[in-house]
């Protein structure tokens, strides 16, 4: 750590990446452990767990922790495990101060419903109590987040037509080309029918869906293809890295 003219600056530290060895420099204050996403990724690819109460076996990372399946056996199983005296409010009482809060609560009226529901003085001051569940609150984010106010809008791109070459056969061309496997996250085909009902979708490198080359076109996962729409010149670059290195390795033979 450095003084500048009053101000502290951090110096860059070397670490050792936990997965392929290699020595990479960052702020220590961001505690990495993998040199790159690569490294990140097929560390923490995606693995089989059971559920834990309808036994069904779903994909996830292990950095997830999940031990369920879906939100309706969690919520299953904790309103079994929350009952009585399981429950984190079991034997006690609401303070002198939390009941003349609930007692001056005001009458409001949903936006979205018009259905009339309480809400506290203190969360109407900061904004809130608008509307009566979350179920109205995101209808009125999707009204709200519509088009141009959208930070993702892009002029309406995603419901241009996709060319007439991009059929079922190229897609499933390009798939045995990249091995039925995500070529981001390594996910396998037979994984995806398994979390997703579906094959592996086909990926356009360039964004641009007149543009058909095999070469312009990769095997990813659903998961890793709505991702792929963020930070896109980063994502561009890197596939078309990928995909070069592919070709240049498939002449070598």
């Amino acid at each position: 750590m450095k003084n500048y003219g009053g101000g502290l600056y951090i110096m860059k530290a070397g670490f050792k990446c936990k997965f392929c060895n290699k020595i990479f420099f960052d702020k220590p204050s961001r505690k990495r452990v993998y040199c790159s996403s690569k490294c990140r990724y097929k560390v923490d690819r995606k693995k089989k767990f059971q559920c834990k109460l309808c036994n069904k076996i779903f994909f996830d990372k292990p950095s997830r922790k999940r031990v369920y399946c879906s939100y309706k056996c969690r919520n299953k199983f904790d309103s079994v495990a929350f009952r009585g005296k399981g429950g984190p409010f079991y034997g006690r009482k609401h303070s002198l101060i939390s009941l003349a809060k609930m007692s001056n609560s005001l009458h409001r009226t949903c936006l979205i419903c018009g259905k009339s529901f309480k809400e506290i003085p203190s969360r109407i001051k900061i904004g809130k109590g608008k509307y009566c569940s979350q179920k109205c609150y995101w209808q009125a984010q999707k009204k709200l987040l519509k088009k141009q106010n959208n930070p993702n809008w892009r002029n309406g791109i995603s419901k241009l037509p996709y060319h007439i070459d991009f059929d079922s056969d190229l897609k499933e061309k390009i798939r045995r080309r990249d091995n039925y496997t995500c070529q981001v996250c390594n996910m396998t085909e037979e994984e995806h029918l398994t979390v997703y009902g579906e094959l592996l979708s086909v990926h356009h490198i360039n964004y641009d869906k007149q543009n058909c080359s095999e070469k312009n076109l990769m095997a990813t996962c659903k998961a890793c293809n709505a991702r792929l729409n963020f930070n896109r010149d980063y994502w561009q670059k890197t596939l078309m890295e990928k995909i070069n290195d592919t070709y240049s390795a498939a002449k070598q033979f």
